[in-house]
């Protein structure tokens, strides 16, 4: 997408026939505990939920190092299903050329790049993309979910009450 972009027309896509989409995105509390929430939703061709996921990580506050958490937890959670056709979008510019560059990272979030770099060779039909956060609102609000609970929380085929209009509307609006 080009900086021209109309942010307002942005929403978010089906994947194509027999491919996967997860959203990735992470929001940071700062003050309190410097806590980190992250929201993964993964959906089929037909918008349908295959899974979804909120995530918190403790001491940390900074948004570069939270949004490559959520990648990670993200590509980690597709593997763990097994998944073999899939788009890993989210709304880290920054997050999404450290991974997609061949380049070392000298970062404080070098580490989680690397554990990101060294799961994607192994799964060819894999890339990541950057989209707007116009595209990711379900993942957004999984990661605010994700501050007030105590685990991680999973859902296979379903997800929280707190996103089920969302689904739907992107689903049946977004053809």
């Amino acid at each position: 997408m080009n900086g021209n972009t109309d942010k307002r027309l942005v929403k978010w896509e089906k994947p194509t026939k027999l491919a996967v989409k997860a959203n990735w995105d992470a929001t940071v509390d700062a003050h309190h505990m410097k806590r980190v929430g992250v929201g993964v939703v993964i959906r089929d061709s037909k918008g349908e939920m295959l899974a979804c996921l909120c995530s918190k990580f403790d001491h940390n506050k900074n948004p570069i190092v939270a949004e490559a958490l959520a990648l990670r937890r993200d590509a980690i959670l597709c593997a763990e299903l097994g998944l073999s056709d899939v788009m890993l979008e989210g709304d880290s510019q920054l997050t999404f050329n450290a991974t997609s560059s061949g380049e070392e990272i000298w970062a404080e979030y070098e580490n989680i790049i690397e554990d990101i770099k060294k799961v994607m060779p192994e799964r060819s039909n894999w890339c990541i993309k950057f989209v707007y956060r116009e595209a990711t609102n379900i993942a957004h609000k999984l990661a605010k979910l994700a501050l007030t609970f105590y685990d991680e929380k999973e859902w296979i085929e379903e997800g929280p009450v707190e996103i089920t209009n969302d689904m739907l509307k992107e689903k049946y609006c977004n053809d």
